[in-house]
């Protein structure tokens, strides 16, 4: 059966990806209380429809910090796709610009901020861990110069928290599929601890 909505695809997902790789896309950290809230909220949400106007002229596009966009829906930041996909974030870069929408690339991409940006055809964020000073520098330099248009920083995580789901399954990443950014830095690597220093 031809998957007709993301329900459709997420159960499709979990049927085709190997189980432990499944459970690494699908779980949260811990115990996942804010996941199942998070869907709870957006289950809240509804479309207020103006009825009796003219739908010859559809347009959902919409401006995000001066970033025009074909619908109000981006790409957020997600790791380990190359876990999933051999293109992993390469392929999800070129999707959201065939949509018409942005993506945000997560830091612990499988491929490199420049790997990403060379195939990508919508506008780029990157998404940004605070590390050690000197990766910090190198990486934001880095997404500038690739022409990212924005730093999406992440605030809530001051350390790294385990998925339970992980945990349970003894999950272990593939070795090569994350942290492409610093595949030619492995002096970096060891500095790349999350954390935010004092302010």
């Amino acid at each position: 059966m031809e998957p007709v909505n993301l329900y459709d695809l997420e159960k499709l997902a979990g049927e085709t990806l190997p189980h432990n790789m499944w459970d690494f896309v699908d779980a949260a950290c811990n115990d996942e209380i804010t996941k199942r809230r998070n869907r709870e909220a957006f289950d809240r949400i509804t479309v207020n429809s103006d009825f009796l106007q003219d739908v010859s002229k559809r347009d959902l596009s919409t401006t995000v910090l001066g970033e025009k966009i074909s619908f109000p829906v981006m790409v957020a930041p997600a790791g380990g796709q190359r876990q999933a996909h051999p293109e992993g974030e390469r392929a999800t870069a070129m999707g959201a610009g065939a949509a018409g929408t942005l993506m945000a690339l997560n830091t612990s991409s499988g491929y490199s901020i420049e790997e990403v940006a060379e195939v990508a055809t919508g506008p780029l964020w990157w998404q940004l861990y605070h590390f050690n000073d000197e990766v910090t520098e190198l990486l934001v330099t880095r997404a500038k110069a690739a022409g990212y248009k924005a730093i999406v920083l992440t605030i809530d995580t001051p350390a790294p928290s385990p998925k339970e789901r992980d945990v349970r399954n003894g999950y272990h990443a593939l070795p090569g599929l994350h942290w492409g950014s610093l595949r030619d830095r492995p002096d970096l690597v060891a500095l790349r601890s999350v954390g935010i220093p004092d302010l």
